[in-house]
């Protein structure tokens, strides 16, 4: 329910505009997209008092109060490539078929920040839910691919043995987030293209990292708080105090589905297993990695 409260929301240099105050931040990120007619991806941050005036990222409603100042940054959805030796395919088929599409800003006309809307937006798209579909189906998967890479040899067996060698069985999060690096180093792609991982670095590194990246999963691990897990869309965080790695990794799927983005070019045969074998999406033709390892895995069973 919204409160008599309102927000003046900055759109560009010589544009601003008056929102009444909702309750949650995906509310404020909608009514913003409604009553000023944006198609655009974007984020909010709020004008911190605190701070010296400073815009900082908007996360929460309990950082704004009546007659704050918003601001609106746009963002540039990211494409990407394919998955190697095998044929293209795009990302999902929602309005129709080919190679993956460039998406431009104009084009986008989904706002997606937070955990819920994009479990709310892939849900009507697919009518499978993300969440708890990504997890449970890479739960079923996990035995079938640890014997995958414990019977890979070489150089990246040798990889993946150190990786599943840190694997504590009792951890369930941890070990999908192994899963997730494992199916990486199995497809020849490097783990940390998609997950970057500091631990108690200072704030100024850890943003400069950010800044740097165009698609990616971010962990901030300090001994005095919890971990922060993010998603990185054009150099901004998008996403945010997600849970897990593994999580994450849904939630970026999510967003590519959703706004018919490109797979990371660097990862492309990872997303493509992510989403047409871990997701049973748009399964129906396969690259030459995707299906080998399609085969290996029921051959496992």
């Amino acid at each position: 329910m919204a409160t008599s409260a309102v927000l003046r929301v900055i759109l560009g240099e010589n544009s601003s505009q008056r929102v009444v105050l909702p309750d949650t931040v995906t509310e404020l990120e909608n009514e913003i997209r409604r009553q000023c007619q944006l198609q655009d991806l974007f984020r909010l941050q709020f004008m911190d008092e605190l701070s010296g005036n400073i815009f900082q990222d908007l996360t929460s409603m309990d950082e704004i109060q009546d007659r704050a100042t918003v601001k609106v940054l746009s963002l540039r959805p990211v494409v990407a490539g394919s998955c190697d030796n095998g044929p293209l395919t795009p990302t999902h088929v929602p309005n129709h078929a080919g190679e993956p599409s460039s998406v431009s800003p104009a084009d986008t006309t989904v706002m997606l920040s937070s955990q819920e809307s994009i479990n709310a937006e892939f849900k009507p798209i697919t009518t499978i839910p993300l969440q708890s579909k990504f997890l449970s189906q890479l739960d079923l998967y996990s035995a079938n691919l640890l014997k995958m890479f414990e019977s890979t040899t070489g150089q990246k067996g040798k990889k993946l043995k150190a990786l599943t060698n840190n694997m504590d069985t009792d951890d369930i999060d941890a070990g999908r987030d192994l899963l997730i690096k494992g199916l990486c180093l199995y497809l020849n792609e490097d783990p940390g293209d998609l997950v970057q991982e500091f631990i108690d670095v200072d704030e100024t590194i850890f943003e400069g990292a950010i800044e740097k990246t165009a698609m990616g999963i971010f962990t901030l691990k300090n001994t005095a708080s919890e971990d922060d897990v993010r998603i990185v869309l054009e150099g901004v965080t998008v996403i945010q105090d997600l849970e897990t790695v593994a999580f994450a990794s849904a939630m970026l799927l999510g967003l590519i589905y959703s706004l018919n983005l490109s797979y990371p070019k660097k990862l492309s045969c990872t997303f493509e297993v992510l989403q047409k074998i871990i997701m049973e999406l748009d399964g129906g033709v396969l690259s030459y990695k995707a299906q080998s390892l399609k085969t290996k895995l029921h051959q496992c069973e």
